[in-house]
């Protein structure tokens, strides 16, 4: 088992939500991307590129599935709502 998949197993023992690995074709659908808008997103070199975007993680060796922990597919999305949210409230503050 990979690095990134080694230390989200060693957090999420933490906590008392279970972990959930989400194949990587299902964690794009449901952050709302096409995999080529996440790749482009993913790569440090893209002007366009999200550190906060979720990693993809080999699960089960060089021959093991490729996917995305369910939590941080959660945080990513999350953490879009509150910036939408913050953009609201300085609307309403400047109105």
């Amino acid at each position: 088992m990979n690095t990134a998949a080694t230390r989200a197993i060693s957090s999420q023992a933490k906590t008392s939500k279970p972990l959930r690995f989400i194949r990587r074709l299902e964690g794009m659908k449901r952050l709302g991307l096409a995999p080529s808008t996440y790749y482009d997103w993913s790569n440090p070199k893209s002007p366009r590129y999200k550190a906060s975007l979720p990693k993809l993680v080999r699960y089960g060796g060089t021959r093991g599935m490729t996917g995305f922990f369910e939590d941080e597919i959660e945080k990513f999305i999350d953490s879009f709502r509150d910036h939408d949210q913050t953009l609201e409230q300085e609307k309403d503050e400047r109105h």
